[in-house]
């Protein structure tokens, strides 16, 4: 939840350590049980969002999230692409998960904006990230494409379409540096092997002399 800034509501299907009634607050890391306007759940829910004074303490109703997440559109009601390409997203990236032993928790959610790049798939990976570098969004996502986003080798991207946090600008300017950086060794192994030829012409050239 960011204080002060518009944050955006997704309903998910209740699943593992997710319960129905539960609202799961990123990048805080932050479950929370709200079942009634005195509750302390909702209490710490509007001083997360900034709407009230106060901070936030762990309770019956407020405790910390533990691990990774991935969160895939399949709301179908809303676009059927999303309704077709989701449900065999979520099996991938369980079965991604259960490969590598991360133990990540993915949930069908509703509608995360833009059908037209389905299947779309948010990640959350974990509480201590460095900040900035989380809340990673991505479209046309195919199951082959599971395990690679997991590991986060798609950050940034081709299937990459932003992070918490940035707008459309910012999500330009990341990508490009990521695309400079990819490059790099290719202009470095250009830049030798450009410098031996011109070497090795000029060795060449003295002795035809």
């Amino acid at each position: 939840a960011a204080k002060g800034k518009k944050n955006k509501l997704t309903f998910v299907e209740a699943s593992g350590q997710v319960k129905e009634g539960d609202v799961l607050v990123f990048p805080d890391y932050v479950r929370l049980s709200i079942k009634g306007a005195e509750s302390p759940g909702l209490a710490a829910l509007k001083a997360l969002l900034g709407s009230t004074p106060g901070t936030v303490s762990q309770t019956a109703d407020v405790e910390d999230l533990a691990g990774s997440f991935v969160f895939v559109c399949a709301h179908k009601s809303r676009d059927e692409r999303c309704g077709h390409c989701g449900p065999p997203l979520v099996d991938a990236f369980e079965s991604a998960s259960a490969a590598k032993g991360k133990g990540v928790q993915v949930l069908k959610c509703s509608h995360v904006g833009g059908h037209v790049y389905a299947g779309n798939v948010i990640t959350y990976a974990g509480k201590g990230c460095p900040d900035g570098d989380d809340g990673h969004w991505y479209g046309y996502v195919t199951p082959e494409a599971a395990a690679s986003i997991l590991s986060g080798g798609q950050a940034r991207g081709r299937l990459w379409r932003g992070r918490m946090g940035l707008d459309e600008a910012g999500a330009k300017r990341e990508r490009q540096t990521q695309r400079l950086k990819n490059a790099a060794p290719a202009l470095i192994l250009v830049a030798a092997a450009v410098a031996v030829a011109v070497a090795f012409t000029l060795r060449r050239g003295r002795r035809e002399r």
